[in-house]
């Protein structure tokens, strides 16, 4: 009997030796797996700069959520899908595949198609154009260099639609979501429908509500709550409080689509809303808790690569 379980030990021996090696290796496997995603990429410096955990000078390896601090020189980053994205001095940033997720400081988009910039609460998408974030503080600032770019919230609700060469800041309200929204434009009236395409986010509204009829063809400043059933769709505003801020304004005949795109020349233009104050300079609009705010003149100036001074914003 003792021969027979001795026999029987050594064949079971290994294979449970075996077996407790393909464990300890799956283990180790999920381990890598888990401290670095699959390469994504190449980030490039002309000085020093931290990838995760390390110090890199020159050149390093972009992993899916590799985190990249940079330090007195600017940084270049360019993704396997074609992407290229320039971090500013001080900045820090989670690197992933389809999107960046800025932390601190300014990067920028360049070649970035269905690439978009996670910053606080916005959601920033250039599409094939180019764009630069800011991080500052609780404000970021979006700047479209090349192309439109749209401005969403953390719900994906569109809150701006910036042409080329505009500069927006946003800062979340402290009421949120909740808070009236006050847009202002012409305000026209298009296959039964009217419609305002706000003169600083550049996003068009269908307006509803009583009293509106004697406003058409004039400058107006309205304030109501945004349907959320209808976000989906477009962007409807049930006014509240309407305050007419100019005469007739001209849009030339037509209107943009409501959900997004910009009037004809002519809307939206004229004095400053002054719905709110304390954020930026020029027009400002609040939209689903956003504070949208036009910025100075100028702020549309692109990173350049390995740049010594900052120029963020």
């Amino acid at each position: 009997m003792t021969g027979v379980n001795l026999k029987r030990g050594w064949k079971l021996f290994p294979s449970k030796r075996l077996e407790a090696a393909l464990i300890v290796g799956l283990v180790a496997h999920l381990s890598i797996g888990s401290a670095a995603g699959p390469v994504i990429g190449i980030v490039s410096a002309g000085g020093s700069f931290a990838l995760d955990t390390a110090t890199v000078t020159g050149n390093g390896t972009l992993f899916h959520g590799s985190m990249v601090e940079t330090g007195k020189s600017a940084s270049e980053l360019r993704l396997q899908n074609g992407v290229r994205l320039v971090l500013d001095t001080g900045t820090r940033s989670r690197v992933y595949r389809d999107h960046l997720v800025l932390e601190r400081g300014t990067g920028q988009v360049e070649r970035g198609l269905a690439y978009r910039i996670e910053a606080g609460q916005f959601r920033i998408e250039p599409g094939q154009g180019l764009a630069k974030v800011s991080v500052l503080g609780p404000r970021v600032h979006v700047s479209a260099l090349g192309g439109p770019v749209r401005v969403s919230n953390a719900s994906g609700m569109l809150v701006a639609r910036l042409e080329a060469g505009r500069g927006l800041d946003f800062e979340p309200q402290a009421a949120g979501a909740s808070a009236p929204s006050t847009v202002s434009g012409c305000l026209v009236k298009k296959d039964g429908r009217l419609l305002l395409t706000d003169g600083t986010t550049g996003v068009t509204y269908e307006i509803q509500g009583s009293g509106l009829e004697k406003e058409i063809g004039k400058r107006v400043r309205v304030t109501g709550a945004l349907d959320p059933s209808r976000a989906a769709v477009e962007l409807t505003v049930h006014a509240t409080q309407i305050k007419r801020l100019s005469g007739h304004c001209s849009v030339n005949g037509t209107v943009a689509a409501a959900g997004g795109a910009p009037a004809a020349t002519g809307a939206g233009t004229g004095p400053p809303a002054g719905a709110v104050a304390g954020l930026g300079i020029g027009t400002k609009a609040v939209i689903a808790g956003v504070i949208v705010a036009g910025a100075a003149t100028g702020t549309a100036v692109g990173l350049t690569r390995n740049d010594t001074p900052s120029i963020s914003q």
